[in-house]
């Protein structure tokens, strides 16, 4: 499974989950949604998102701490996140500039292309 994130086009979250068949959500939080669709990304983030699917159509995701963070920290996570067995991808680069400051910062924010 790739997240991506969207944000210079709003809060819209891609969610690609490959299996037998490509599937493709987008979650757009602009109008409706909950804190999460203000989490900043970070080439170093401290929350993973899980993409779960029960009985609905669409995948849920949730949202949680990879490591212990302290009461009053930015909680954030990669707008190119892979989750489960998609090892194989690499995550591209945009031209957009990250700013994020973490020591392992790759310069620019994750593309939207995958």
């Amino acid at each position: 499974t790739w997240v991506s994130s969207l944000h210079s086009q709003g809060y819209l979250l891609h969610i690609r989950e490959v299996s037998k068949e490509i599937v493709s959500t987008y979650i757009n939080a602009e109008k409706k949604g909950n804190v999460a669709r203000f989490f900043n990304h970070s080439c170093d983030p401290n929350v993973a998102l899980k993409v779960c699917r029960t009985h609905y159509r669409f995948p849920q995701v949730g949202l949680f701490a990879s490591k212990d963070v302290a009461q009053g920290t930015e909680l954030c996570f990669s707008y190119g996140s892979t989750i489960g067995d998609a090892t194989e991808k690499v995550m591209k680069l945009s031209k957009l500039e990250c700013m994020c400051g973490a020591k392992n910062c790759t310069g620019f924010l994750p593309s939207l292309k995958m």
